[in-house]
């Protein structure tokens, strides 16, 4: 246990095995999780907060020893991802179950956006009193814009080179592989080369990603004649990043399904260009020709036109840049965080005391 600042304390609550697990395993783990919950923390909360639907199922045996009120965060939704992806049948229903008995038990449902509260009320048939909408917020003094030459210093990338970025794990749904044949057909044509640096998945000693998506993208740029243009960086501290965003040209998000976008958020703080999919939160997120650009799902031709609009346009770049960063200081986390304290104490049934570090 760790007391971060006065009200906030932190708990680590070992479950599972010391090493990464498939989802399966983690549900395995819930109830081991569960118990170190209760011989740790003592349940005397005002409200639990809990965050994706394997939390939720923990919370869920929690409450059924103490009546707390329920608050959940689904963050992805089984039946929207299983809707763009083939997800194996036995894993979906596990997941689709579990999310229906946290979010029945739920007091409130915290979406992140207008789309993704349509779809818990659509596909779930939650009642539309016991959804709220809660965009997460960014920390702009974090992300925060810097000269791009000093950031490109910092990681190595020459001061002339058209830099692309993208930041997140790597998940087929999270369309990486569009992204990486966009850079082939931007590099088809004679212009200056056209990198793509990624941000995420777990490299080896070697630099090589590990596992098998990983490989396969790693075989998919070797395949196009991209090998040299693509740079997997493997996972980076989130204190890292404003410098990789600083040293981007443009952030692409070519997702299949996003609740939200926090990485396009987190971009746009540092006034970068992005381009995203027209899907889900992030076409909610972003405004098209106002603060970056929308391309079809999908559709690596259409994501390398948008990419190279904004290349070849740098009045366009620049200001995209500029909207971008007054729409992020518009969604701080401070502002975030208002509107869920006062969810809690809707919740609790009674104003909060700040100063009582039981109620959170």
């Amino acid at each position: 246990e760790k007391e971060k600042e006065p009200g906030l304390r932190l708990f680590s609550i070992p479950a599972g095995l010391p090493q990464s697990l498939e989802t399966v395993n983690l549900v395995a783990a819930i109830p081991e999780f569960v118990d170190g919950i209760k011989s740790a923390v003592k349940l005397d909360y005002d409200v639990i907060h809990a965050h994706y639907w394997m939390s939720g199922l923990a919370a869920l045996a929690l409450i059924e020893l103490v009546p707390i009120p329920l608050v959940s965060t689904m963050h992805t939704l089984g039946l929207v991802k299983e809707r763009v992806l083939s997800v194996p049948e036995q894993l979906i229903q596990q997941r689709v179950l579990g999310e229906r008995r946290v979010l029945r038990a739920s007091a409130k449902v915290v979406a992140s956006t207008p789309a993704e509260e349509a779809e818990l009320q659509w596909l779930y048939e939650v009642k539309r009193q016991q959804v709220c909408v809660i965009s997460p917020g960014v920390d702009s003094s974090l992300f925060n814009p810097a000269e791009k030459g000093t950031s490109r210093e910092k990681l190595g990338i020459p001061a002339d080179q058209q830099a692309v970025l993208f930041v997140g794990r790597l998940d087929p749904i999270k369309g990486l592989e569009t992204l990486i044949e966009a850079i082939g057909l931007i590099n088809q044509q004679p212009r200056t080369p056209s990198h793509l640096y990624v941000v995420g998945g777990e490299l080896d000693p070697n630099g090589t990603l590990v596992g098998e998506l990983g490989q396969k993208l790693m075989e998919f740029a070797r395949k196009i004649g991209m090998a040299d243009l693509i740079h997997f960086l493997g996972q980076r501290k989130q204190s890292d990043l404003p410098t990789f965003y600083n040293a981007a040209d443009i952030v692409v998000l070519p997702s299949h399904y996003e609740s939200f976008g926090l990485v396009a958020l987190e971009a746009m703080s540092c006034g970068r260009p992005v381009v995203v999919s027209k899907v889900g939160g992030l076409a909610e997120l972003v405004e098209d020709m106002e603060t970056g650009l929308h391309a079809a799902v999908g559709d690596a031709a259409d994501f390398a036109q948008k990419m190279r609009r904004i290349f070849d346009d740098p009045s366009l770049a620049s200001s995209l840049s500029r909207n971008a960063r007054r729409y992020a200081l518009e969604n701080s986390w401070e502002e975030c965080a208002r509107s869920i304290e006062t969810l809690y104490e809707i919740v609790a049934g009674h104003k909060v005391d700040h100063g009582n570090q039981n109620a959170t």
